[in-house]
């Protein structure tokens, strides 16, 4: 952890959880290393550290299918990189069907999923019980299965993304929460953290 902010950086991020040390690595690595990112208390003190921790591929549109796409093949090479664990499993998450309506709408995703090459399976009830045997199969009319999602560890995909982040030149300063925004003529020109300006 750094102690003295640098004046005048060309980029401040504010809130040390995933999205923000995502945002700090993302803008280090395309070139933007004049960065420091600026976390209120510690790193994963917010809302981070009691996210589900849920890593699926496929989303409501393309943009998010390709994002988490991004994300997941992200944390494998970074935990490569950086020799850190995300808690990373990739168990597969299986999704069922109980009414006609549900069903439809399954098999729509599977083939939404086709058309980005994520990994799924249509599956009946026989294929189910493999996966899940102590299920109550009664009223399923079948279900898919996505072997490449799963689970991270949202502490460790904030730390991986920070370290990686520091890496790239990032400075990260935790305890350092910022008590105003500046502007000037509608656009922000420094923050005020600890009564000083920066």
């Amino acid at each position: 952890m750094n102690k003295e902010l640098p004046g005048g950086v060309k980029v401040v991020v504010i809130g040390g959880g995933v999205t923000g040390c995502s945002t700090a690595y993302h803008l280090a690595k395309f070139g933007w290393k004049d960065t420091i990112l600026l976390e209120r208390d510690q790193l994963t003190s917010g809302t981070t550290w009691h996210a589900a921790g849920l890593v699926s591929q496929l989303g409501p549109s393309a943009g998010i299918t390709k994002i988490r796409k991004y994300s997941l093949e992200l944390y494998k090479k970074l935990e490569k990189e950086i020799d850190f664990s995300s808690g990373l499993k990739l168990n597969g998450a299986l999704s069922i069907a109980t009414t006609q309506g549900r069903w439809q709408e399954l098999k729509r995703q599977a083939t939404t999923a086709q058309l980005y090459d994520v990994n799924v399976e249509v599956l009946n009830i026989d294929q189910i019980k493999k996966i899940y045997p102590i299920i109550n199969e009664q009223n399923i009319l079948g279900g898919i299965f996505m072997p490449g999602d799963g689970q991270a560890d949202p502490i460790g995909v904030t730390n991986l993304l920070a370290k990686a982040a520091r890496k790239e030149g990032v400075k990260i300063f935790e305890k350092s929460p910022v008590e105003k925004i500046l502007k000037k003529n509608g656009k922000v020109f420094g923050v005020i953290v600890d009564g000083k300006n920066y």
